[in-house]
């Protein structure tokens, strides 16, 4: 067997473990949208069809009338998209000034960084609680922005550092020699280079707070705040699982996270080759 031959071979095998990887992945997905248009009956039968014999909205229409999804779609795309605009911000800033500046303490500062991502959620979750009990903020969506956009904000730093690190100290003087101060060299020369870096911390930030639970869950307590997440696990009852109305739900938390991704996916792969390389 020649060595092209060989070759051929090889990458037919590479393109058949490519193509397996993909329908494992996939399947899960199409499963879910396959039995959001599911009537109750045929979803609870058995054996299970791969497509629906009574294709219906039905559930869609109940989801958003019953379990008004509608508000609490608006719900989480508000905290999710401010909190990670807050984030991003002020993460932006920050990061500049632990690239750009020496300051009694640094070292300490960045590491504390790097240790609260690493930091469990339900470490803090208690503390939280009662702090938002005492000023006010419990059961209300400034609280879950704020509290979305501390998770968001060392991330932020972190991430945008590695940006900024490689960007010439040259043009910071030459633009003071213009005249410019610093934020004005933050703004129209450094966050202009790291566009990429910029996307992409809003991006994840955005996706972390949409899928946030944990916080959400414990810190809310009426319709009025309630996000995709924690709406998602008030639908089984004890008559059993609408897994129809599960499905509907997985999509409606799953639709905006893909558009998001396949329109943004080549800012983000850029963002993450850059960064890495730089980092």
């Amino acid at each position: 067997m020649s060595k092209k031959t060989k070759a051929a071979y090889l990458r037919a095998f590479q393109y058949f473990l490519l193509a397996l990887m993909l329908l494992l992945l996939l399947f899960p997905i199409y499963w879910m949208i396959n039995t959001s248009f599911k009537e109750v009956g045929e979803v609870r039968s058995l054996p299970q069809t791969y497509f629906p014999k009574n294709f219906t909205f039905q559930n869609y229409v109940e989801m958003f009338e019953r379990w008004r999804f509608g508000s609490t779609f608006v719900n989480t795309a508000i905290i999710a998209g401010l909190s990670a605009a807050g984030g991003t911000a002020l993460g932006a800033m920050a990061a500049f000034g632990f690239n750009r500046f020496e300051f009694p303490g640094k070292a300490l500062f960045f590491g504390f960084m790097i240790v609260s991502i690493a930091l469990p959620g339900m470490v803090t979750i208690g503390p939280v609680f009662m702090a938002y009990k005492d000023i006010g903020l419990l059961d209300t969506k400034t609280g879950l922005i704020l509290i979305d956009l501390s998770g968001a904000l060392p991330f932020a730093i972190i991430f945008l550092y590695a940006f900024y690190q490689t960007i010439p100290r040259e043009l910071d003087d030459a633009a003071r020699i213009d005249g410019c101060t610093w934020v004005q060299t933050l703004w129209f020369i450094i966050l202009p280079l790291s566009a990429p870096g910029v996307v992409i911390t809003y991006i994840i930030s955005f996706i972390n707070g949409w899928n946030e639970f944990v916080f959400a869950n414990v810190l809310t307590m009426s319709e009025a705040t309630r996000v995709l997440t924690v709406r998602m696990m008030e639908i089984p009852t004890i008559h059993g699982t609408p897994y129809n109305l599960m499905a509907v739900g997985g999509m409606l938390c799953l639709f905006p996270i893909a558009i998001i991704v396949l329109v943004g996916q080549r800012q983000i792969v850029e963002g993450l080759i850059s960064g890495s390389l730089k980092g």
